[in-house]
């Protein structure tokens, strides 16, 4: 079973696509970020459980979670498909499933510092192959940042041939 995040409360009401618009457009970092989402109720657009990955020019990342539609704040390096709170821990994770722990350990070799074409290697070497027709399921978007010049980089649906690239600030 799916789980959405439909918070109710008096707060001002956001869905996922929109919270991430509004976090890039008033947020300089983590904490501002995480700030600006303890404002807010996000409601779930994409019908499933979501979580943002955020990380900031200082290096701090962290994973925003929802649990019971309450919010919270898990600091890490990277994130997979399932939970890393510990309320809900590896929740959704399959079987066999150790991308997380392949991508740590690749960025741990690393000394948690890689180049753009280092990362995205690394990321592509742990997505997760489609299953069925018309590509159910598997990595559907990936996410690669610069924050030394700061960029984004990203790929559709494991297209790791065809990336759409674009500097933060433009």
């Amino acid at each position: 079973m799916l789980h959405t995040t439909a918070q109710n409360t008096s707060k001002p009401d956001l869905t996922t696509t929109s919270a991430i618009a509004y976090l890039l457009k008033n947020a300089a970092t983590v904490d501002e970020a995480v700030k600006l989402l303890q404002d807010i109720d996000t409601h779930s657009d994409i019908g499933a459980a979501h979580h943002y990955a955020m990380t900031d020019a200082t290096g701090k990342s962290v994973v925003v979670e929802y649990v019971d539609n309450q919010m919270i704040v898990t600091e890490t390096k990277a994130v997979t498909n399932h939970y890393l709170c510990q309320e809900k821990l590896n929740a959704g994770l399959q079987e066999g499933d150790n991308r997380y722990t392949k991508l740590c350990g690749l960025s741990d070799e690393a000394q948690g510092v890689m180049d753009t074409k280092q990362f995205t290697d690394a990321v592509c070497s742990v997505s997760q192959l489609p299953w069925g027709d018309n590509f159910v399921g598997g990595t559907q978007l990936t996410m690669v940042m610069n924050l030394t010049n700061p960029s984004v980089t990203y790929y559709n649906r494991r297209n790791f041939a065809k990336p759409f690239s674009f500097k933060i600030g433009e």
